[in-house]
């Protein structure tokens, strides 16, 4: 039986899981500190502790993990996860933006936003108060919404681990989980792979075509090279939602139980056969650790 491989595509995620498995050299006090902030992260819906939300958000902007100022940086990590906790403890909100207020401007465009994601009346009504009317009165952000939105990118993905990471919820790891139903081949059997990219057509292969879905209600032909385009971009997203739950299943009993529950329940052949095989890999890899 082979051996799994995954490498993660998301890159906060994969910067969060890097800073904890490579521990910073001992004069490297900043990235300890950034390793020690990714272990809360990750962790704190095991131990929440909102007392400590303003110690670690001043050091969150002190090492650049509030408002990351690299080219092509996300401008919204973090925002899910801090939101979330301020969602649970709504009659904090006010005092720990007065606490946080003398942070620079850009971490506390950062902090606004996390007060909108939070989706309180007590983190509306700050908002009114500071001038942001207009985004505590606006629509919800996406992935809080109930409307109908676009395939998910690979950033979106960042946000529901985040909103995993603050509550331990079942809900951000549905939805990825959904997200295996756009897979184009199941699991080979006898092996411990993850889904590979899918085959690019050879301009000497006889031209073949497959079912699209449909369109004003009629079903439409698609031929090899459209499909392939498709696949490709369903596999942007596949690829960091099935390496993302591998990873943390190994890492995290919550996470692991929550697959096994979906596996169980779930009514999609698809869904249930990735789930099937990240189980058992994580189950593999927990017991390579074990024996070690």
């Amino acid at each position: 039986m082979k051996t799994a491989k995954f490498t993660l595509s998301i890159l906060s995620f994969a910067t969060i899981v890097l800073l904890i498995a490579q521990p910073a050299c001992p004069s490297d006090d900043a990235q300890r500190t950034k390793a020690e902030l990714s272990r809360w992260v990750m962790n704190y819906y095991i131990q929440p502790d909102p007392d400590q939300f303003v110690s670690r958000v001043k050091i969150m902007a002190e090492t650049g993990m509030l408002y990351d100022r690299s080219p092509g940086a996300s401008p919204n990590a973090n925002v899910m996860f801090l939101g979330k906790i301020m969602a649970a403890n709504p009659g904090k909100i006010r005092g720990w933006m007065e606490a946080l207020a003398s942070l620079p401007a850009e971490e506390q465009q950062v902090l606004k936003k996390a007060v909108w994601y939070s989706g309180t009346a007590e983190g509306n009504a700050w908002l009114e108060e500071h001038g942001e009317a207009a985004l505590a009165k606006g629509p919800r952000p996406m992935l809080l919404s109930n409307q109908q939105m676009p395939q998910l990118q690979p950033y979106h993905l960042d946000e529901l681990w985040e909103w995993f990471f603050a509550t331990g919820e079942e809900q951000p790891v549905a939805r990825i989980v959904s997200l295996f139903s756009l897979a184009h081949e199941p699991p080979k059997i006898g092996s411990l792979d993850l889904l590979p990219p899918p085959s690019k057509p050879t301009a000497s292969a006889t031209p073949k075509s497959e079912e699209g879905p449909k369109k004003s209600g009629e079903v439409y032909k698609m031929d090899d090279e459209s499909l392939y385009k498709l696949r490709m971009q369903n596999y942007s997203i596949l690829k960091p939602a099935m390496w993302s739950c591998t990873s943390l299943a190994i890492q995290q009993d919550r996470v692991l139980d929550l697959l096994r529950q979906m596996e169980k329940k779930h009514y999609h052949a698809g869904i249930k056969a990735w789930l099937a095989r990240i189980i058992e890999i994580a189950e593999s890899e927990r017991a390579k650790q074990q024996m070690k």
